[in-house]
């Protein structure tokens, strides 16, 4: 299942709360835009107060500043609610989809389908899915209208310095991409190997008079601990590639921070630009470059949330074998005897 499908099988989801959604997005780009202008309140911070002496400004400034961050912090709380919100009741949809839909499967399915990897299905990947919709969501729609802000700022201070960075910073994104495919790997065999854990458990819990009788307690113990540890491995090499992630995109964005600061200053000293602007544009830039930062942080969140979803949609895909007919006749109520 391509990401196409995947977020058009989301999205399909996601309608019944489009309206909670649109509030949400509004929340987020009233924050964007108080996010651009904490950046932009640099230039006269420096150019007009400590350079100019403007003691009205001084006066000014920190009122503003205060009452920035209060209307910021309100429109944050009501998008922040509202999406984790709209999470939980796409988890809960789809909990309450997938076990409607088991029960509607024909038996033969269920002589195929190890139990313990339909359990996993229902909570565990959907427990992850929730991760990536209600926690990865929020920061990707809120850092994508962040950046449209701040990119807004860094070309009204200089459209030099901002082409100059438009043209470095987007080599952070080559990590992110490489690491993507690969979480996504490890997710799908991570949660393969929690499905054939969870089944292992109830073999083993179920079944545990015969494991008593024929004295397996030992074979049991290491075929679980055979499968937790392959559970580890996966888990250390995802661990390992979120590890690398983060320092290669960390260098990436210092490389292109030194030489911007380099030409910048340049401009500076010419006298081609002011201290403020400067100081302002690096400001935007630097806010900018957090959410690059920190998509590579979530990537592997986002990842797992796509393949449980690849999981969770196959299993509500399977046809059950018998279907009742359209107009089939409803039995009546049984209560007291059987008439022939």
């Amino acid at each position: 299942m391509t990401n196409k499908e995947i977020i058009s099988r989301l999205s399909l989801v996601l309608a019944p709360y489009r309206g909670k959604l649109i509030i949400a997005m509004v929340g987020m780009v009233i924050v964007a835009g108080f996010n651009a202008a904490q950046a932009y309140m640099v230039k006269p911070l420096l150019d007009e107060i400590f350079v100019n002496k403007d003691r009205v400004l001084l006066n000014i400034l920190p009122l503003a500043l205060l009452a920035l961050f209060l209307v910021k912090g309100l429109f944050y709380f009501i998008y922040s609610y509202l999406l984790e919100w709209v999470g939980q009741c796409v988890i809960r949809d789809l909990r309450n989809s997938l076990y409607a839909h088991l029960n509607r499967l024909s038996l033969s399915f269920f002589h195929n389908m190890p139990t313990g990897e339909l359990i996993s299905r229902i909570m565990n990947d959907v427990a992850m899915l929730q991760g990536a919709v209600s926690h990865a969501l929020i920061r990707v729609l809120r850092d994508f209208f962040s950046v449209i802000g701040l990119l807004c700022v860094i070309f009204v201070m200089d459209w030099r310095l901002a082409l100059m960075s438009m043209i470095i910073l987007p080599l952070a994104v080559v990590p992110i991409v490489i690491f993507g495919k690969k979480f996504r790997q490890v997710s799908t065999r991570y949660q393969k190997s929690i499905g054939e854990a969870t089944n292992i458990l109830h073999e083993t819990i179920g079944g545990a008079r015969i494991v008593k009788a024929f004295c397996m307690e030992k074979e049991e113990e290491k075929r679980f601990a055979g499968q937790i540890q392959h559970l580890f491995n996966t888990l250390m090499t995802e661990t390992r590639y979120r590890c690398l992630s983060h320092p290669m995109i960390e260098f990436l964005g210092g490389v292109a921070m030194a030489l911007i600061i380099w030409f910048g200053g340049m401009q500076v000293l010419k006298g081609h630009s002011t201290t403020g602007t400067f100081m302002s544009f690096l400001t935007a830039l630097i806010m900018l470059y957090e959410p690059v930062k920190g998509v590579s942080k979530i990537n592997s969140t986002i990842q797992s949330g796509l393949a449980s979803a690849t999981r969770i949609f196959s299993l509500l895909d399977i046809a059950p074998d018998i279907v009742e007919r359209v107009d089939a006749v409803e039995l009546p109520t049984f209560h007291d005897t059987i008439e022939y």
